[in-house]
This record gives C-alpha cells, structure tokens and sequence, in this order.
C-alpha cells in the first residue's frame, strides 16, 4: 500500500498587534502603537505513505545526550519486537510539548488512521514513542483511542512509513482534520457537554519561563474585567479542551497552552483572544490557528529591554536569547487591544 496527498497552503487574515507606550510614534506624548500584520502562513505540503512488506529495525532519532554517551558507555538497548501491528514511529519529530502533540501529532495520527482505513479498515497500528516522552502526551494520544508504544532501542517490525514535507505543513490542515475526527465524532461529545466550574473569562499565565514581572498589575486590570487567573497545567487534559471549547475572551502569554483552539467547534460563539507576547519571541503559529476558528485576535507585545536592541537590528545572527525571559506588559496596550476587539473607532487599513 502506497499513498499520498497534498495538504494546501492555508493563509490568515491579517490581524493588529498593540505595543507599549513609547515616544516613538508622537516625541511629546507616549502612545501605544498599533501595528497590522501581514497574513500568517501554513505551508503547503505533501504527506506520503506506505506499509512494508517485511520485518524492518527502527531506530530512535532523538536521543539525548545522556542516553548517546549512555549508549557509547554501555552499549546500546536490545533490539526488540514489541507489536505484531504495523508501527507508526513518532520518534523523529517527536512531540515535546503540549502544542507539538495538539497541533502537530495528533492531527498527523488521525490522517494516517484515515488514509489507512480508505486502504483496509482491518489493519491496525501502533504509535510508538520514544521513553522520554512526557506521560501526558501519550495519556493525550490515548484519550483519543490510539494504541501507543514506548521504547528509545531498536524496534524490529512491520511499519506504517510517512513522510511530511515541510513537517509544519500539518497545520494547513489541523482544524479540518480535528473537525472531522474529534468535534463532529460523538465518541468525544463528553467535551462538548456544557462545563462545570470552568470560568467563561480565562487568563493563562505561566509559572517558569517567559513570566509576567507586573503580572499583579495585570492580574488586577483582568479580574476587574471578569477574568480568572489559570495556569494549564492545573487542569485535566479533558478540561484544557473544554476551557477553549467553551470559553468566550482568552487572555494568554504566548505558549504551549494555547494549543488546543482548533478543538473549538463552529458552533460557538466567537471567541476573543488576546495573545501576550515578549518583544523577545513573537510568533504567528497561533494567530494562523485563531483565524482558522474565526477567533477575534489581538497580539499584544510587551516592553522592548535595552539589551533586545542590539540583538533585534542584528540579521545575521537569530533572535533567540530573550525568548523565555521575563517581560512587562503595558495596561494601556491592553485596554487598546480591547478596543480594537470591541470595534471602538479602529479602522483597518485598506
């Protein structure tokens, strides 16, 4: 068996990212400045497939340092057989994180079940994972009713080849995929059912990396206008699923925990999302995501530090080192972005 099929480019609307106060837009008064973005962009791509007629070894991709010098030391782990299903080897590319599995793997492993079925219904298969997967990614994959695996060795079997190319093109397709599979599949209807003691107003915060350093100053702004404090990873994967399926304005620092807004079914009311961003590392993956369930999105950038400067104006090098550093977040740049989200006399550009 042997198969393919071009995931298309999917393109956003182009959307308004608010920033601090600064002198830069007027020298005789501090404004906010409102910055329209261009469409954000999933690339297209072309996922193939294939079954193997005969036994294969599979090797993990992604080892750690550790577990190389470990290997070199001790030798490396005993081939084995561990499945008499065909395997799907997540181990390159594997989901690290809370938003690698939502966005990327879990709409990936839902292809592969499909284009499988319209080949043979009866075939069954296996993800398999490396050991150093967090618990929760594979609770998450079997939530959905895959059968996973967990080895870092060699693997000897018969396996379920794919190949993605460009890898990020899955989220041109995520939301038609979960969609189809997830929010219009009554065997998951449970997450759909109206939620008990889930606030309506959320804001995510975080509690290591890239942290709020007025986050009180903010804290106090939201829960005037409503809005509970949350972080994730409080919550049980069903309920972070509910929380943007039924939540109605989202206030979030940029981060894995946004992950889960293509679950949001059609039939809600739109949802008003705020994504706060360090000047250190802004990204569109999200914004592309909100557009894709119509989401009413605002981006807001915190205060640029003197030492981001030098580093941003530098092209030959990546922006990298202020990513997950602690950021402020002006108040006014956020009553801004709630105008901007309430209509209150912004215009777009022609």
């Amino acid at each position: 068996m042997k198969g393919s099929i071009r995931i298309p480019e999917y393109r956003s609307a182009g959307e308004w990212l608010v920033t601090a106060r600064t002198y830069l837009v007027d020298r005789g008064l501090p404004k906010v400045e409102r910055i329209f973005l261009p469409p954000a962009v999933f690339p297209q791509g072309d996922l193939t497939v294939s079954l193997s007629n005969s036994e294969e070894v599979a090797k993990s991709q992604n080892l750690r340092r550790r577990q190389k010098i470990a290997a070199r030391i001790i030798g490396e782990k005993k081939a084995v057989s561990i499945s008499e299903n065909f395997i799907v080897d997540f181990r390159s590319h594997y989901p690290s994180n809370w938003s690698h599995s939502l966005n990327n793997h879990l709409p990936l492993a839902y292809c592969l079940k499909n284009m499988l079925a319209e080949f043979d219904p009866s075939i069954k298969f296996d993800l398999l994972f490396d050991e150093q997967v967090p618990n929760y990614i594979v609770d998450l994959f079997e939530y959905f009713g895959f059968s996973c695996l967990r080895y870092s060795g060699p693997v000897i079997g018969k396996f379920y080849n794919y190949e993605l190319q460009p890898f990020a093109s899955i989220n041109a397709k995520g939301r038609e995929i979960l969609r189809d599979n997830v929010i219009e599949n009554r065997e998951h209807a449970e997450l759909y059912e109206a939620p008990k003691n889930l606030p309506s107003k959320i804001f995510i915060s975080r509690k290591d990396t890239r942290k709020l350093v007025n986050e009180h100053e903010v804290e106090e702004f939201l829960s005037a206008q409503g809005y509970t404090k949350i972080y994730a990873e409080d919550f049980t994967i069903q309920d972070q699923l509910r929380l943007f399926i039924h939540s109605t304005n989202i206030v979030a620092i940029h981060g894995a925990a946004l992950a889960p807004l293509f679950f949001r079914p059609e039939s809600a009311p739109t949802l008003n999302l705020v994504e706060l961003f360090t000047a250190g590392h802004l990204s569109s993956h999200f914004r592309a995501m909100a557009d894709q369930i119509d989401a009413n999105w605002v981006g807001v950038r915190g205060y640029i530090e003197p030492g981001m400067i030098k580093s941003a104006y530098d092209y030959k090098k990546p922006f990298v080192n202020y990513s997950l550093s602690p950021f402020k977040v002006d108040i006014e740049s956020l009553k801004t972005a709630f105008a901007i989200q309430s209509g209150s006399g912004i215009d777009l550009p022609s």
